[in-house]
């Protein structure tokens, strides 16, 4: 009973990896179905579903995106749990098409603990030196990959593609539409990544100031790789009884 128990735990975690290895959702698929709204004040930020279609280079984006409106100094964010923690070798990607934005406003994503810090934030400032930037616990400009205002703008037809991966040590990497940043010392405080966070503090009045997010994916799904883990573990002590 015992041996056919534990082969079961290794053959659970084996079929949560092989079919759930993947958080991917969408604006057009999953609206904001799993996400909670903060707001520092909601008669000036918000966040809706974009029915006004987002383009790339290569035609449309969708016909719906994540859109955040915010003016008058006020916040918007929505944030969406993994279900666990972000296991090493795993990323999450997520698309950004900017609007237009107001001087000092901040508009990006993050990632964060269950507790709501903050360990990292890749944003763009508007009015400032025309790159994105990362923030992990110090704010740098991105550096290699093309992340001028032109090259992130919806009303340019382009978008940025972003992509986090955790790596061991607390290290990362971080890309932008498949071009690797190359700054040095990307390192976080800590790795205990269990949430995503995208924001718009600030970018100003009237439609072309707001700003659109689509397409998050999370590889692997942090369940998917507990659920292997045990499945692991139940076999490594089985062969380790079996050998004693």
């Amino acid at each position: 009973m015992k041996k056919l128990l534990l082969i079961s735990g290794l053959a659970l975690g084996l079929a949560a990896a092989a079919n759930a290895q993947l958080i991917s959702v969408d604006a057009g698929n999953n609206g904001f179905v799993g996400w909670t709204k903060t707001t520092s004040n909601p008669t000036f930020a918000d966040a809706f579903l974009g029915d006004q279609a987002v383009t790339n280079t290569s035609g449309v984006w969708g016909n719906v995106s994540w859109g955040l409106w915010a003016n008058s100094l006020a916040t918007v964010g929505e944030v969406f749990p993994l279900g666990g923690n972000l296991a090493v070798g795993g990323s999450v990607t997520i698309t950004i098409s900017l609007g237009n934005m107001d001087g000092g406003s901040i508009v990006g994503f993050g990632l964060q603990d269950s507790s709501n810090n903050n360990l990292f934030e890749s944003y763009y400032v508007g009015g400032g030196t025309d790159a994105w930037k990362l923030n992990d616990g110090g704010q740098d400009d991105i550096t290699g990959p093309v992340t001028t205002w032109g090259a992130s703008s919806w009303s340019n037809s382009t978008k940025q593609t972003i992509k986090f991966t955790l790596l061991p040590s607390n290290a990362y990497s971080l890309s932008f539409n498949n071009v690797d940043a190359t700054n040095t010392g990307m390192f976080l405080s800590a790795s205990n990544i269990s949430q995503v966070r995208i924001f718009n503090y600030n970018a100003g009045h009237g439609a072309s100031n707001n700003q659109y997010f689509n397409s998050l994916s999370v590889v692997p799904e942090p369940s998917a790789f507990a659920l292997l883990g045990l499945g692991l573990a139940a076999f490594a002590i089985r062969r380790k009884i079996k050998i004693s």
